[in-house]
């Protein structure tokens, strides 16, 4: 509905693999360059994981899409299924009719096939997608047709692609053996806020665009902020966030319709319990519910023209906040100062400090250089307001709704610990 409007040919954050959109982040080309060294030296196994929406999938299609003609490729994706049925499916990928054949049967007549290609000087490639999903007795059958061998060389090259549970399965003892087939082992990472912003201009040129410019700074570190960093989510947020724009008629997005988008998308309690819930953390100093003893970390409310961004759990002793990328909260608007504010721990309180900014820090309303916080402050730096909660209300990480009463947060859109984060 938005192409024309923004000079594209084709929908740039379709979540559907599409190879013609592969972005090769410094992580994404080494695992590219890894399988495609694997396959050339057919050294026999490889394992390949990352996180959920990192973009697996895309890297394994192009590179099977360029895989030489010698090379026989199957890409399985296909995972749930028991022994027997795994190897129907796979010996159906490899045009052998078996629907109904035993075990030992599908066993024999893939060894035969292997063989036989092996014989015409052609290499088999098996791409197992969603490994992790693999029941214990079909890898132990992989490891068997891995093992097949001709004059030292591997019949079957695998390439296991799966979340990071893969590696929880191969670290059980009884998985030794395949364990110490596996030649590469390789973990492909989220996209950093620099990469992603390359990410969103890559699929924007791809897509037709031809100068950059859609998305603003600040809109790609809110972006970068609610998504970790993950390419499937960073397709949704900016699809969605391209309509917003688009229906109000303007060319570029920002932050608020970024924060539109996040609305309509409903990623507060998404973001919270899934994207970052891996950075929620409850400290040893945090405080204790009054009636179940249950520990209730201090936290910081922030929120910008209305709407709650981010819950932050205050669990150190020091935290810097201020634009530059580098601070433990970074606020990403033009009259935040590189360095603008401290907050540190002295005693039993915690106190904040203002860096000698340009346009001050304040406390409820009033303009400090230092002051000691309170339950229910409100900081003020910029159009942020960062509401201080040091009460003994329920646990974050457990709570069904994460929706205030009003005021700033009347919107939730991520749960943090202390560690960078762009808003």
């Amino acid at each position: 509905m938005y192409l024309e409007h923004y000079g594209l040919k084709k929908n740039p954050f379709q979540i559907t693999p599409d190879t013609d959109f592969l972005f090769l982040s410094r992580s994404h080309a080494r695992a590219k360059a890894y399988m495609s060294y694997s396959i050339w030296k057919w050294d026999g196994f490889s394992v390949v994981t990352g996180a959920p929406g990192t973009g697996k999938t895309l890297i394994v299609r192009n590179l099977i899409a360029r895989l030489p003609d010698e090379v026989t490729a199957v890409y399985i994706n296909h995972t749930r299924l028991p022994v027997k049925e795994f190897l129907r499916s796979f010996a159906a990928c490899l045009g052998i009719q078996a629907f109904s054949a035993e075990k030992a049967e599908l066993i024999s007549r893939i060894g035969d096939y292997l063989n036989r290609q092996a014989d015409q000087g052609r290499q088999v490639l098996v791409v197992i997608d969603e490994a992790h999903y693999l029941k214990p007795a079909v890898m132990e059958e992989i490891r068997f047709l891995s093992a097949v061998e001709r004059k030292g060389r591997p019949l079957l090259n695998v390439i296991m692609v799966g979340d990071v549970d893969l590696l929880e399965k191969f670290d059980e003892p009884h998985m030794e053996q395949l364990r110490q087939r596996v030649r590469l082992w390789y973990s492909i990472s989220k996209l950093d806020k620099e990469a992603v912003k390359e990410y969103i201009n890559y699929r924007l040129a791809v897509s037709g665009r031809r100068k950059e410019g859609i998305f603003t700074d600040a809109a790609i570190s809110l972006i970068h902020s609610f998504t970790d960093g993950t390419p499937r989510l960073i397709n949704i947020l900016c699809d969605a966030a391209l309509v917003a724009a688009y229906v109000n008629d303007e060319d570029v997005v920002s932050t608020a319709h970024v924060r539109t988008a996040l609305e309509e998308l409903q990623w507060d309690k998404f973001n919270g319990k899934n994207v970052l819930a891996q950075k929620i953390s409850h400290s040893p100093s945090a405080l204790t519910d009054e009636h179940s003893e249950k520990k209730i970390p201090p936290r910081l409310r922030i929120s910008n023209q209305g709407l709650l961004m981010a819950e932050f759990i205050l669990d150190r002793d020091s935290l810097s906040i201020g634009r530059a990328d580098t601070n433990d909260i970074m606020l990403d608007d033009p009259f935040v100062c590189d360095f603008h504010a401290v907050i540190h721990k002295v005693n039993d309180k915690y106190v904040i400090e203002d860096l000698d900014s340009l346009n001050g820090t304040y406390v409820n309303a009033r303009k400090i250089k230092a002051r000691a916080l309170e339950d229910g402050d409100i900081i003020g730096i910029s159009s942020y307001q960062i509401k201080v909660d040091f009460s003994h209300g329920e646990d974050i990480s457990s709570s069904k709704s994460l929706k205030s009463n009003g005021g700033s947060d009347s919107e939730v859109t991520a749960l943090l610990n202390p560690g960078r984060m762009a808003i």
